[in-house]
């Protein structure tokens, strides 16, 4: 290849780019501005949902836009309307009792979680039970304001049972840390269960964020992915299960650390792009 040839590749390689950059904001810029004339309308995020789905050129609409143009999209509703992530959001709860009951089944891990979330929940009173069964029932009744349940163990993985009776009886994890196991490199995470109020006190380490997307066509993972990255998310894991009963398609579920900005502008994309994700919940791990 000549030194001619190689400038004139360079030149045309530096133009195109140069016009692919200027066409692209302004998609962004069309993008917003659409976002910004529907919140202005007043709309429901279930009103948008419908919008977005409609047919255009033969697919969906949100088909037509890429991952960046989506996020443009919810930017430019949630500034017209920043209070429209709390449509779909999880209501916020009460603080809790100055002295709240604490239920957990009694062992070195309970005691020991016990005294980790005293820096955000001060004058527990603890409240034993014979299973993990009863500690979720009586928080579930009433009879204690948060709960105490081990989530996962280092090595052996999530307690699936337990995560399925916490999404079964609605309730949701405020806080979690790590147990050590004593003389093992392994550990155990534990929660701060809540349902009817959140603990008041203390200094978070790190805001995190789950959700859990059914897949069938693996572009939906990686939109969700670059849409989570661009909105200011980081990946700390992604955990994945085949769909049940022989049904195509892979659950996953990631969780991201975010900060509280992120989040909104996330949960709206969510609610619009990706309607059958589910929101697992959005919590504080201490260290």
């Amino acid at each position: 290849m000549t030194d001619r040839l190689q400038h004139v590749i360079a030149d045309n390689r530096s133009l195109w780019h140069t016009t692919a950059c200027e066409s692209g904001e302004l998609c962004l810029l069309q993008a917003r501005r659409l976002g910004e004339e529907r919140a202005m309308q007043h709309e429901q995020l279930q009103e948008m949902q419908e919008m977005l789905a409609s047919p255009l050129d033969g697919q969906a609409l949100s088909r037509h836009l890429s991952v960046l143009e989506q996020l443009s999209f919810c930017q430019g509703l949630l500034e017209q309307r920043p209070s429209l992530a709390e449509q779909e959001g999880q209501a916020p709860l009460p603080p809790s009792p100055a002295s709240p009951k604490v239920a957990f089944l009694d062992s070195a891990f309970g005691r020991e979680a016990l005294r980790r979330f005293k820096a955000v929940l001060p004058h527990p009173r603890p409240l034993t039970a014979p299973s993990f069964a009863a500690v979720c029932e009586l928080l579930e009744a009433g009879d204690a304001e948060f709960a105490m349940l081990p989530l996962e163990d280092s090595k052996e993985g999530k307690f699936l049972h337990l995560h399925e009776q916490i999404d079964h009886l609605e309730l949701r994890s405020a806080y979690t840390c790590d147990i050590p196991y004593q003389g093992e490199n392994r550990s155990v995470t534990m929660g701060l269960i809540a349902k009817r109020y959140l603990p008041t006190g203390g200094k978070e380490d790190a805001r995190l964020f789950s959700c859990r997307l059914f897949v069938e066509d693996p572009r939906d993972l990686t939109d969700l992915l670059i849409a989570a990255e661009v909105a200011g998310l980081s990946l700390c894991r992604l955990d994945s299960s085949p769909a049940p009963y022989g049904e195509g398609g892979i659950f996953y579920q990631p969780v991201f650390s975010l900060t509280e900005e992120a989040q909104t502008l996330f949960e709206v994309y969510l609610n619009l792009f990706h309607p059958r994700a589910h929101v697992l919940g959005h919590y504080f791990h201490l260290k």
